[in-house]
């Protein structure tokens, strides 16, 4: 309570009408109406831009529809990654926030941290919020601060975590608290506020003309949110697979931002958010999990993979659009990947070498449609499991993991490859073993690999007899018999494959 009364005190010395008070009222509907109507008459994002950050440490814009260095800025000890926010660049810098224009990189405005984070900052024009805080609950401390036209024009400290702000139809919508968001005018007026009481909202962003809000679930700004719950406003909340790295599916920003060189950078999800018949979805159906330098398609309501995809270098930014995901990668290269078949569709050079990138992809041209067909997957997934960077064990696995579930010889033939492979991480192949055994088709290629043997004139090497021999008992498959047992008469066969060779002779001589 006592919070809550120097909160309330604190507002009304500040005047801005009550807003963020306890006793403002939420989920009105018709408030929500009028907010609504204002999203719909917004303008549209500005220019297709990516903000790098390097090694010196410089800040660099570069133009995604042709790769240009706009401008390049010395940038002192940055603690955080860049944000694209409206006409400007926002970064969190040694000792403070520092606003520059997005045009040419003048610096227009510097607001103290005051040993707080920046929980993140979104914008509209040339009018921009950012929110900085402690993070935490009892005892937290924050301030939110509005830019317009260069300068600070609003700057309101308030004892409440903030979580990342954005400004849409001029409004500037704030969530607070994990539970609430409030929706301000530039003078820091209260207009409307939503309380959610099955998710937490800490992070509102734009996407196309729409307002978004979540943190564990995604959902639209709309007159829905008056139930105060995910399902009634029509949410998305994703069924997250194990993936590498474990990451969220959204970053929290009640906890401090990572830094620049920080690995949460290359180990994240992307996704962009739409509405259809009044619920949220993914574009194209897809949720992209990055893991250093892989990209998995994922379905987005579904348990499937679409495509893998594996870069040269390590992936430092990504944004998602309709029908591709741009990405810039340590180098500074950019690429846009189709979201169908997995492929690229351009590629820039910057000749930058970015530690992190935030990039603002909407409206980029897709270019023209791949001039070759990707790979089948389950070549794409044999692909990613012989990946030689160390660093991309999990991803492995997680490629091996995946290769059972498709249908297909093929997919019997690569998870032979691997279970015999001398040089795959021992998780690999002793997944890929595993999976064969447990294999139900792919008879052909089973009893294939059964007739070779190791011998050394010819360059050869003995197969997985052990796995192949419980394969072919899977798929009661009596063709396998006289290879069996020639491998049990070979000298060659290792001690470890003839338990199982015996069993499963044992079994299909039985049926």
């Amino acid at each position: 309570m006592r919070t809550s009364i120097s909160l309330a005190l604190l507002l009304a010395a500040c005047g801005g009408g009550g807003s963020f008070s306890p006793t403002f009222p939420d989920n009105r509907r018709a408030d929500l109406e009028t907010v609504s109507s204002r999203i719909a008459s917004a303008p549209s994002a500005g220019p297709a831009v990516a903000a790098m950050l390097t090694t010196e440490p410089k800040l660099v814009v570069v133009g995604l529809d042709d790769g240009t260095v706009r401008w390049s800025a010395d940038v002192d000890a940055p603690v955080s990654a860049p944000i694209v926010a409206g006409d400007y660049v926002v970064l969190h810098e040694r000792g403070g926030v520092v606003v520059r224009d997005l045009a040419r990189g003048t610096e227009r405005a510097r607001i103290e941290d005051e040993s707080m984070f920046l929980t993140g900052a979104g914008g509209e024009g040339a009018l921009v919020a950012m929110a900085l805080s402690t993070g935490g609950g009892v005892g937290a401390r924050s301030k939110l601060v509005v830019v317009k036209n260069g300068s600070v024009s609003l700057s309101r400290e308030l004892e409440q975590a903030l979580g990342a702000p954005t400004v849409a139809g001029g409004m500037i919508f704030v969530p607070w608290a994990t539970q609430n968001l409030s929706v301000l005018d530039p003078s820091g007026a209260e207009l409307a506020r939503v309380r959610l009481t099955d998710t937490p909202v800490a992070q509102v962003f734009r996407a196309g003309r729409d307002v978004f809000l979540g943190q564990r679930a995604v959902m639209a700004f709309s007159p829905e949110l008056a139930s105060g719950t995910r399902e009634g406003a029509g949410g998305y909340e994703p069924t997250l697979r194990p993936i590498p790295g474990d990451p969220a599916f959204m970053r929290d920003p009640y906890r401090p931002s990572p830094a620049p060189s920080s690995a949460v950078h290359r180990l994240r999800y992307a996704w962009k958010p739409a509405q259809s018949g009044g619920r949220t979805t993914l574009v194209d159906g897809t949720l992209y999990a990055i893991f250093y330098r892989f990209v998995f398609a994922l379905e987005a309501d579904g348990p499937g993979l679409r495509w893998v995809h594996e870069h040269e270098q390590d992936i430092v930014g990504a944004d998602v659009v309709d029908g591709g995901v741009v990405i810039t990668d340590a180098t500074g290269t950019l690429e846009m990947i189709d979201a169908a078949q997995g492929v690229v569709r351009w590629s820039r050079a910057t000749n930058v070498a970015p530690v992190v990138a935030s990039m603002r992809a909407e409206g980029v041209s897709l270019g023209s449609a791949p001039s070759e067909a990707a790979q089948p997957l389950a070549n794409q997934l044999l692909a990613g499991a012989q990946s030689t960077d160390a660093r991309l064990g999990p991803a492995q696995v997680l490629a091996v993991q995946m290769l059972p579930g498709l249908p297909g010889g093929d997919v019997t033939r690569n998870l032979i490859v691997l279970c015999e492979s001398a040089r795959a991480p021992a998780t690999v192949r002793d997944g890929a073993c595993s999976a064969l055994s447990a294999r139900a088709e792919g008879a052909d290629e089973v009893v294939e690999a059964l007739t070779r043997h190791a011998r050394f004139l010819e360059g050869t090497t003995a197969p997985p007899v052990g796995p192949l021999a419980r394969a072919a008992v899977a798929m009661g498959e009596r063709r396998a018999v006289p290879h069996l047992l020639a491998h049990l008469r070979d000298p060659a066969t290792a001690e470890a494959h003839l338990a199982p060779l015996a069993a499963a002779l044992a079994q299909l001589e039985a049926r």
